[in-house]
């Protein structure tokens, strides 16, 4: 009778850790994508900077 508790608790551990490594990645993989959005962002703004700055200069180098 023990070793039927024992070994039926290690098959819930068992379990339980197996269904908490499925359900952790989920929060990473959503954290991951709002990180990626954020720099896709970012440097979506920083090509339009740059290319704002290269207008003003093309401008500059057409006024002189």
């Amino acid at each position: 009778m023990q070793l039927h508790q024992t070994v039926g608790h290690l098959a819930n551990l068992v379990e339980a850790g197996a269904a908490h490594e499925e359900a952790q990645p989920l929060p990473m993989t959503m954290w991951m994508q709002e990180r990626e959005q954020k720099c896709n962002a970012r440097h979506m703004n920083d090509m339009l900077w740059g290319a704002g700055i290269t207008n003003m200069i093309a401008k500059m180098m057409k006024d002189i």
